[in-house]
């Protein structure tokens, strides 16, 4: 029989599907307890619902069939034993001893023979030695004299050409770079990069109009142009001029003209610092050499001497502090190379006769 406890076991989903089976409406916007005294006035159409959650009656158990008796292992067959050894007497143990030892004892060497007399070997006939060639002679296939009494150019026109330009040539292997002088190939350097230059003109040109079309489309203002220029050219330049300036500057980088442009730099700067530095080279040489063999100074020099040495005074006093260290260490090294046989006379004869005539 159908009763409130019945339904209210159920969640009300499950009893509007009910509900929806028979004809029986208005019911969707109802709460449970609503829907619950509907189907109670209808009974008869919901006698088939159970108690939700009712316990099913219990299984009755399975008859266990009665277990086998579980097969025992078949027994090994006893081993036979073993027969017990026989224990020894004291003389029978030291008889196999004595044996053991009788065995292990090394049998009487033989004399050694006498080694049989050899024949006395014949001494075989040598050939005369070749005297030993130079590499010179090798190569040329002159004797010592004859080359000597060769002049150099001679003497490199008849070396292999393998030898004369892979070995000789090479500074790679020697060290040494052969009758080059470093101006000669810096110019020689210079010209083949400024040739390279040339031939990239007409692509830097073509490349540098299609820029200038791309920043025109792009409609960039003076301020954004500013912010693309280099730095030190951000001012002074109206809107066309900025445009030409960076189109040109990225016309110069992506055709490899820039590149070259930086070698050019590059090697000038080399070229620069290897001239002062031989004429360093140069001045200190000429110091060294007045060293070795001072004159006696005229009356004219040691008086363009003294006023040259109050000016290089007067200038010290000037450039004092540490900013003025490589000017004034440049100023001494001028003064010692113009007046360097006076300071060398000085050093090994004394400064007497050269003060007497300075202050004079």
């Amino acid at each position: 029989m159908i009763s409130k406890e019945i339904l209210n076991s159920h969640p009300v989903g499950t009893l509007k599907k009910e509900i929806s089976k028979t004809n029986v409406k208005g019911y969707s916007k109802m709460k449970k307890a609503e829907v619950v005294e509907l189907m109670m006035k209808h009974k008869d159409r919901f006698g088939h619902i159970t108690m939700k959650g009712k316990a099913k009656p219990a299984e009755k158990p399975k008859a266990k069939s009665p277990a086998k008796p579980k097969a025992k292992p078949a027994e090994k067959p006893a081993e036979p034993e073993k027969p017990k050894k026989k224990k020894l007497t004291k003389e029978e143990v030291k008889e196999r001893v004595r044996t053991r030892k009788a065995r292990n004892e090394k049998p009487a060497e033989k004399p050694a023979e006498k080694p049989k007399a050899k024949s006395p070997a014949k001494p075989k006939a040598k050939s005369p030695a070749k005297p030993n060639q130079t590499a010179g002679e090798k190569l040329t296939g002159l004797t010592t004299a004859q080359m000597n009494s060769m002049t150099p150019e001679q003497l490199f026109g008849l070396l292999p050409t393998r030898v004369a330009s892979g070995v000789v040539l090479n500074p790679k292997r020697t060290g040494v770079k052969v009758a080059q002088d470093p101006f000669k190939a810096y110019e020689d350097e210079d010209r083949r990069l400024r040739a390279k230059q040339d031939q990239l003109k007409p692509k830097v040109a073509e490349l540098k109009a299609k820029y200038i079309a791309e920043f025109n489309e792009k409609k960039l203002k003076v301020p954004e142009l500013r912010k693309l220029m280099p730095l030190g050219d951000k001012s002074g330049y109206n809107k066309k001029q900025m445009i030409e300036i960076l189109s040109k500057t990225k016309a110069e980088k992506d055709s490899g003209f820039r590149e070259l442009t930086d070698k050019i730099l590059v090697n000038r700067y080399k070229e620069n610092r290897r001239q002062e530095k031989a004429k360093e080279d140069k001045i200190d040489k000429e110091i060294e050499e007045a060293k070795k063999n001072p004159t006696k100074p005229s009356i004219d020099e040691i008086r363009a001497f003294g006023r040259a040495l109050a000016q290089h005074d007067a200038a010290m006093r000037l450039m004092r502090g540490p900013a003025y260290a490589e000017s004034r260490e440049k100023s001494k090294k001028r003064l010692l190379h113009k007046f360097r046989n006076i300071f060398s006379y000085r050093d090994k004869f004394g400064s007497s006769y050269i003060n007497k005539h300075i202050a004079s």
